[in-house]
């Protein structure tokens, strides 16, 4: 399994209705390996984990 890891902004995301989601996100491009990400996507089904660095609490 390859890995690929960077950090990342959530730009956007939509549902259609298919009941699919495409997220989008904004990183710099010194921060990701292009060349790993196209070969990702041409070769394998990726597993996503999305992790947030907030520390704050959020209210209900």
């Amino acid at each position: 399994m390859k890995k690929l890891q960077f950090n990342a902004d959530v730009d956007s995301f939509k549902n259609d209705r298919n009941d699919m989601t495409t997220i989008t996100l904004k990183v710099n491009g010194k921060d990701v390996n292009l060349s790993q990400l196209r070969e990702m996507k041409q070769t394998a089904t990726v597993r996503v984990v999305i992790e947030s660095n907030q520390t704050e609490l959020i209210k209900d």
